[in-house]
């Protein structure tokens, strides 16, 4: 692929950490382009052709249970399975406030009859219960809980931070804004853009950003930059497999988006100790304490340069937040402690205790 979203990233890295555990058999079912031994390929993009190779690839694995990440027409295709074989538990996650978004009557009364079938239900922020859950009319009535996403936090090698350097002309820059997100939905490229206006707006002479990402508005993003003529301020450097070497190497990270409903970038961001100017919208405020782990703004060009100046001007005030961002996402946001939760989750729904769990 591309690029990877934030659903991606945060069930590929809980799945390879229970896999190193050793306790349950897993098997993903997905239909990107993934390959590995346990996960089944389903094909097709039509919802239709989806649900039966779906419903398919279920019976093949025969599993105990099944975690159905966002999409409410895969969630369909689950219960369906449940009928079929009845003591199989399923837990439903939201992960964005874009998942499920049913249209109609039918719709949302198919979905409500799904959910409420469900054994567990889990969002990844309060605000996304709000908005998805409350706004779309839908009525869950028992195993709902809050389960944050985590963030596996890594060390960079010097090599690979000179490499990076090298690579996207970042030697002799300061500042170095970074942001990073995938280029599949317009919120973010609005924000994306939202901090190209306030670099220009600033004039940094021997500043630079580096946006990491990818998707279908990369133009739209190009054109912005073409629009402002910051060309050779401006390094988009797709998608990378591992962003850390160049968030080890900014000196602010800045997340715009405002329809976020938590932000696995923002985790990242702080694992690395960086200082983070991020919009006081979506789920973000659940993540970043203004003035204590980053400043919390309004989405506007004013707001943003006020922030990021505030930033570079300030050293005791970006040590204070870099410090506290890296405290926080160990103690708070640590993957092995999501592990730990998630099976506890799971033990609870399939009824068993934590330490049997197979």
């Amino acid at each position: 692929m591309s690029a990877k979203g934030g659903i991606t990233t945060r069930f590929v890295t809980l799945i390879e950490g229970i896999q190193k555990r050793g306790i349950l058999e897993l098997s993903i079912i997905t239909a990107d382009p993934y390959k590995d031994k346990n996960i089944f390929n389903v094909f097709g993009r039509n919802k239709i052709v989806l649900f039966v190779t779906t419903l398919l690839a279920l019976f093949r694995i025969s599993p105990d249970f099944i975690h159905c990440a966002e999409h409410g027409y895969m969630l369909l295709t689950a219960v369906c399975y449940k009928c079929l074989k009845p003591k199989v538990k399923i837990v439903f996650s939201f992960h964005t406030d874009r998942g499920v978004k049913p249209a109609n009557y039918i719709q949302n009364s198919l979905l409500n009859w799904a959910i409420n079938r469900c054994d567990r239900v889990l969002s990844n922020s309060a605000y996304l219960f709000e908005k998805t859950v409350k706004e779309r009319g839908l009525n869950i009535k028992r195993g709902f809980m809050i389960f944050p996403s985590a963030v596996v936090i890594k060390k960079c090698q010097e090599l690979q931070i000179i490499e990076a350097k090298h690579r996207f002309g970042l030697k002799d820059r300061y500042p170095i804004l970074c942001t990073i997100g995938v280029f599949e939905h317009e919120g973010k490229i609005e924000g994306m853009k939202l901090l190209l206006n306030a670099f220009k707006k600033m004039d940094l002479p021997k500043g630079k950003v580096i946006i990491v990402g990818d998707g279908k508005y990369r133009k739209s993003l190009e054109e912005c930059i073409s629009i402002l003529a910051i060309f050779d301020k401006v390094v988009i450097t797709g998608y990378l497999e591992n962003p850390y070497p160049v968030l080890a190497i900014s000196d602010i990270y800045c997340h715009l988006a405002a329809n976020e409903a938590f932000g696995i970038a923002i985790l990242e961001a702080m694992a690395m100790g960086k200082p983070i100017v991020a919009v006081k919208r979506g789920g973000i405020p659940e993540l970043i304490r203004d003035g204590i782990n980053g400043l919390l703004i309004e989405p506007t060009v004013p707001e943003v340069a006020k922030a990021i100046t505030i930033l570079l001007n300030d050293g005791e005030l970006r040590e204070k937040i870099s410090y506290n961002a890296k405290i926080i996402a160990e103690n708070e946001y640590n993957i092995g402690k999501c592990i730990d939760r998630y099976i506890d989750i799971l033990s609870e729904t399939i009824g068993c205790e934590s330490g049997t769990l197979k």
